[in-house]
């Protein structure tokens, strides 16, 4: 299994955001590496526990479809969280994967899930191939302001 990680530090987090890069080639390891990856940075970008876990979930969903690819595939994921929410992305995938991936997070009579946990879903191309970016966003949250008046 191999690992890399690339992350500035949470004093970054305000100005530029953090940025942490993966890449996993043991599909055993991804689900649960992509998942714990995803509470940290967003655990440093203002995400209440319950989007956290939504983000958690699409990760995770993402990364056992990818885990389906036979031997040999690496999963690369970039998870780049800001104050305002985060951003999983996954890629470089061959043509038609990104929406495969989404198809197959799909539940009958919901849809993809990760689409329904996700506060945005694209897809777009460069010359090595497709990439699948989640945003999970803030809202949701409940400020301190609103619990003290409760």
């Amino acid at each position: 299994m191999n690992a890399d990680l690339h992350a500035g530090g949470p004093a970054d987090l305000n100005a530029s955001g953090m940025t942490v890069a993966v890449e996993i080639s043991s599909p055993i390891f991804a689900a649960p590496m992509l998942r714990r990856l995803v509470m940290a940075v967003a655990a440093c970008s203002n995400l209440s526990l319950d989007r956290a876990n939504d983000a958690a979930l699409a990760a995770e969903l993402l990364a056992h479809a990818t885990g389906q690819a036979p031997d040999g595939y690496t999963l690369n994921a970039t998870v780049t969280g800001s104050a305002g929410g985060l951003i999983i992305s996954v890629g470089p995938l061959a043509d038609g994967a990104g929406g495969e991936l989404l198809r197959a997070s799909g539940v009958p009579d919901v849809g993809s899930v990760v689409e329904r946990v996700a506060d945005t879903v694209w897809i777009d191309t460069d010359e090595q191939g497709e990439y699948l970016h989640v945003r999970v966003g803030v809202s949701g949250t409940v400020d301190a302001a609103t619990i003290q008046g409760v």
